[in-house]
C-alpha cells in the first residue's frame, strides 16, 4: 500500500505495487471490467507495450497525487479529526485504469458507453462525469474512486 510513511521510509516500490492490489472484491472487479473493455481497445490501437506503460504511468501519477493530497490537503481540511495522515494507506488500480479509460474517451468521444450495462452515455460525457466525480470526491476528502463503466 502507498502511504506517506512508506514513502518516507524508502519503500518507493509501493508507488507502483499499490496499483496491483485491492481492498475488496468489488473494487477489483470494477477495475478489471474497466481495464478489459477500455484496455482492449487501447491495446489494439497502440500495442500491449504502450498499454503497460500507460497503466504504470497512471499508477505512478495516482500514487503521487495521493501522497501530495495526504501531505498538503488533508491536514489543512476542517474535517480532519486528528488521524495521522502519514499512515493512511492507498490501494487499488483506479488511477491506472482511469488513465486508460480517459485516453479511450478522448480518442473516441462519440462512442457510446453503457453505464451499469444499461444506460447509454456518450463517451465525452462519461469522461467529464468521471473527472468531475473524482475532483468532487477529492474536495470532499474521500479520495478517488472508480465509476463502474462498460
Amino acid at each position: 500500500m502507498i502511504s506517506l510513511d512508506n514513502f518516507k521510509s524508502g519503500r518507493l516500490h509501493t508507488l507502483l505495487t499499490s496499483a496491483f492490489s485491492h481492498s475488496d472484491l468489488d473494487h477489483l472487479v470494477t477495475n478489471m471490467i474497466g481495464l478489459y473493455f477500455f484496455g482492449t481497445n487501447i491495446g489494439k490501437l497502440f500495442g500491449p507495450e504502450f498499454l503497460l506503460k500507460l497503466y504504470l504511468a497512471g499508477a505512478l501519477g495516482g500514487s503521487i497525487f495521493f501522497l501530495v493530497h495526504k501531505a498538503l490537503i488533508v491536514p489543512s481540511t476542517e474535517g480532519y479529526r486528528g488521524w495521522d495522515s502519514s499512515r493512511i494507506p492507498g490501494l487499488g488500480a483506479s488511477a491506472a485504469v482511469n488513465a486508460i479509460i480517459l485516453l479511450d474517451v478522448f480518442l473516441f468521444p462519440k462512442n457510446i458507453i453503457y453505464v451499469n450495462l444499461i444506460i447509454p452515455v456518450p463517451a465525452i460525457l462519461m469522461g467529464a462525469i468521471l473527472i468531475g466525480t473524482d475532483l468532487w470526491r477529492v474536495k470532499k476528502g474521500r479520495g478517488i474512486s472508480q465509476v463502474q463503466l462498460i
